[in-house]
């Protein structure tokens, strides 16, 4: 009996226990208040990069597909040429701010600076037209094809060589006499005291050009002999016979009033193959005077005409073969005063006759 009485306390005892505990709901919750969250972290957005697009055209909008700019900014210091629109691209830069150089063929460079917001950023840069630059489209006739053009207005002379059989000094880059803001190729005489001085289009055996013909002006300090020479550097097979070098030069012995052309090989013969005194007084050289001449090659049928007019022309049944073509002044025994004077220089390739940009057979 008195174990049943210590039973039964002990069980309304648990009953009492566990009926006076939280309930499941309650524990749920009480769970939930005493657990703590692993935080979330959010990653910090990525900067939108500097993207760069620079367009360029002429003073009435149009692009100027020849341009090529440098952003230095973007790592690279070389130009980069424009497409077919007149605009070229950097992505991802660096920012916020540069300076674009842009330059193109017969316009005045530009430097204009930049500040870039993030994202995509449009300049437009607009270039002066040089009164004294050629245009690569007005360098060539029709039907011909640019080969090579120089106007010297960025002060150097593009792929000439001048260190042969010449004094250093004596060719250079300066302002026209007549016009200072133009800029020629100048051979000075007076700074040449070995025979002659030579000056060569992509050097003494560089660039060769084949059917073709050589524009440029002209002036003189005063009457001379200026030669200009189509040379081909061998060994040269010519007619079954082997050469070291062979040129067609068109010589000036006297003056504008005159003109040569000779056939010469080196080992070979020297031939004068056509001398034709010019009578015409809008010939006759003067002093500080512009003259516009083009030498032409096409088959072995060579012409050479003054201010749109035809001087001379031969053809050669054996025609040389394609050459560098170059610039000679002598020196002689006697020193020099003179200076000649070179401007906007261009070779175009030819696929038909030559026909003058300048005028028309008389």
């Amino acid at each position: 009996m008195k174990y049943k009485t210590i039973f039964f306390a002990l069980w309304v005892g648990v009953v009492l226990i566990v009926g006076c505990g939280p309930t499941e709901e309650e524990i749920a919750t009480m769970t939930a208040s005493a657990w703590t969250p692993t935080p979330t972290v959010t990653p910090s957005p990525t900067p939108m990069p500097y993207d760069l697009t620079v367009t360029v055209t002429d003073a009435e909008g149009n692009p100027i597909t020849g341009a090529s700019a440098v952003f230095p900014e973007s790592g690279n210091v070389e130009p980069v040429q424009v497409d077919g629109s007149g605009s070229v691209s950097w992505t991802n830069l660096d920012g916020p701010v540069g300076s674009v150089t842009v330059t193109a063929q017969g316009y005045f460079k530009a430097k204009q600076a930049i500040e870039l917001q993030r994202g995509l950023n449009e300049v437009p840069v607009k270039l002066e037209r040089d009164p004294f630059g050629v245009l690569p489209s007005e360098a060539c006739g029709a039907g011909e094809s640019l080969l090579y053009m120089d106007d010297f207005q960025d002060g150097e002379a593009q792929g000439w060589n001048f260190a042969y059989n010449t004094n250093a000094g004596a060719h250079y880059v300066a302002s026209a006499p007549d016009a200072g803001t133009n800029s020629v190729l100048t051979i000075d005489a007076n700074k040449i005291t070995y025979y002659g001085g030579d000056a060569y289009l992509g050097g003494n055996e560089g660039e060769t050009f084949g059917d073709s013909v050589w524009r440029m002006k002209f002036m003189v300090s005063r009457p001379t002999a200026p030669s200009f020479v189509w040379r081909g550097s061998g060994p040269l097979e010519i007619g079954g016979q082997q050469f070291t070098h062979a040129q067609y030069g068109v010589y000036f012995p006297g003056g504008i009033s005159q003109v040569q052309l000779n056939r010469s090989l080196e080992g070979g013969p020297n031939v004068v193959v056509s001398n034709p005194r010019l009578t015409t007084a809008s010939f006759r050289q003067t002093e500080m005077q512009w003259y516009q001449m083009e030498v032409s090659t096409y088959q072995g049928h060579i012409q050479l005409w003054i201010d749109g007019k035809k001087v001379m022309e031969y053809t050669d049944t054996v025609p040389l073969p394609p050459g560098n073509i170059g610039i000679w002044i002598g020196a002689f025994t006697e020193p020099s005063t003179t200076v000649l004077y070179f401007d906007n220089i261009s070779v175009c390739g030819l696929g038909a006759p030559f026909a003058s940009m300048f005028g028309a057979a008389p």
